[in-house]
């Protein structure tokens, strides 16, 4: 809790609901302030949930201090364990439903109809870390709502056999309701304060403003200063970066079609789609590991976009701390899409159709041609010609897996799997005793080094 430094703390030591465990002072933003570290102690007969009790921790300190508390920035957040983030994160479904029927709940927990009085958890994230993250998470939630309906589409074009190759006028429709959705999405989600405001959240008062440190006060010719950053270094950055993304990811699927076709001898093979056929269990390992490597650079690619986000936006000077992270987030995403799209449009645009009627030849001859004197005979440029239509449209599916599909598992197991096991070995490391003290103590030394990467 932070409050001004002449202000009396008389009303919060002498509460009994409320442990102070310490207490601080130090400067924020060169303001004094005093820090509150305090304990809701709720009386033993209390069943409440845990969500429950940081609500009434939070009206109460709102009444004692209320006039006394920092008129700027954060005045309050909670300090809780993993076990009790999550307890928060789902408070918005397993808190008191006030008389909430159980049909209701479990839409809300499918993300099928939101929260009567809006989204608790979107208002306690905004509260807590700014407008900037709940955002994100009140996307999330729009995103994951507005699945449901193009999930009824997709379910009505599988019942009447609409795909791809059919050549059917339900599989027209189905890609206008696709692109229909994709517009009311962007629509729903594309300005902050309407999103937050839909969930119920409003926007904060001044009181939750921060103000950026990083801000510089404008000059006489800042506009002008300003529009030559953006010219002259945004640019040329943003375009820097997208060409580094397209030119790596396309390098990655270069990788898997000559694993495919020229290691894997597909190629001259009528019905071949995998380098398993040739090399068995070698060319199943090269498979997977290629779709590994490309969800590693995803990864990668995504804290790269979120450093150049960060850069971007202390560029552009916001004066508040909410502002300058509502443009990070949304630079970031913007240029991790545009990096992406811009790869998969190369390829669904320009190697997979063919638009000039030659047909596809594995005997076609370009070993004149410069991609195939510096790549060899599967160049992408190469390839394209000898290829048939379903071997190239196999390659635009070959290269949506790794991303897709294999780099969220990858995620989970590493995000989620992982933290959970380095967290238990901790837990076991410092409740049980080896034999021998020097291997208890390099036992719990590795355990404290890997929960310190993979836990905190």
């Amino acid at each position: 809790i932070l409050v001004d430094e002449e202000v009396s703390l008389e009303p919060v030591l002498s509460c009994e609901k409320i442990r102070v465990c310490a207490l601080a002072t130090l400067d924020v933003f060169d303001s004094p302030r005093q820090l509150l570290v305090a304990h809701f102690t709720t009386p033993a007969t209390s069943h409440s949930g845990v969500a429950t009790q940081l609500a009434e921790l939070a009206e109460l300190l709102d009444e004692l201090i209320f006039s006394s508390r920092t008129s700027t920035g954060i005045w309050m957040w909670p300090l809780h364990p993993s076990r009790i983030n999550t307890a928060i994160a789902k408070m918005d479904i397993l808190a008191d439903s006030h008389g909430r029927c159980f049909h209701h709940r479990i839409l809300a927990m499918a993300h099928i109809r939101r929260p009567r009085g809006g989204d608790c958890f979107i208002r306690l994230v905004r509260d807590t870390h700014g407008e900037a993250c709940a955002y994100s998470f009140a996307w999330a939630h729009y995103y994951a709502q507005r699945l449901w309906i193009i999930a009824i589409f997709a379910a009505a074009a599988e019942l009447v056999g609409a795909t791809p190759s059919s050549q059917h006028v339900y599989w027209e429709i189905f890609k206008g309701c696709l692109v229909l959705w994709g517009l009311l999405v962007y629509i729903g989600t594309r300005r902050q304060d309407e999103l937050l405001r839909a969930n119920a959240v409003g926007r904060p008062s001044a009181r939750t403003h921060i103000r950026n440190p990083d801000y510089r006060r404008e000059g006489r010719f800042s506009s002008l200063a300003m529009r030559g950053k953006i010219i002259f270094l945004v640019l040329p950055v943003i375009t820097m970066f997208t060409i580094l993304v397209i030119s790596v990811l396309l390098s990655i699927v270069q990788l898997n079609v000559y694993l495919t076709f020229s290691w894997g001898g597909c190629l001259y093979i009528e019905e071949c789609y995998d380098p398993m056929i040739k090399h068995g269990i070698w060319g199943w390992a090269a498979e997977v590991g290629s779709d590994v490597l490309l969800a590693i650079v995803f990864e990668g690619f995504l804290a790269l976009a979120k450093a150049q986000g960060n850069w971007l936006a202390s560029v552009l000077n916001f004066r508040w701390q909410s502002d300058h992270d509502y443009a990070s987030l949304m630079s970031s995403i913007v240029l991790e899409a545009l990096g992406k799209v811009g790869t998969y449009a190369i390829i669904a645009f320009v190697f997979v159709p063919r638009w000039s009627p030659a047909s596809a030849e594995a005997e076609v001859d370009c070993s004149d041609w410069l991609s195939v004197q510096i790549l060899g005979e599967a160049s992408l440029s190469c390839l394209r010609s000898r290829l048939s239509y379903e071997k190239r449209r196999f390659v635009l599916k070959r290269t949506m897996k790794g991303p897709f599909i294999v780099a969220p598992f990858l995620a989970i197991v590493i995000k989620v799997i992982v933290p959970w096991l380095v967290d238990k070995l901790e837990q076991i490391a410092h409740s049980t005793v080896c034999l021998c003290r020097c291997s208890d103590a390099v036992f719990d030394f590795i355990t404290r080094v890997l929960a310190l990467i993979f836990s905190y």
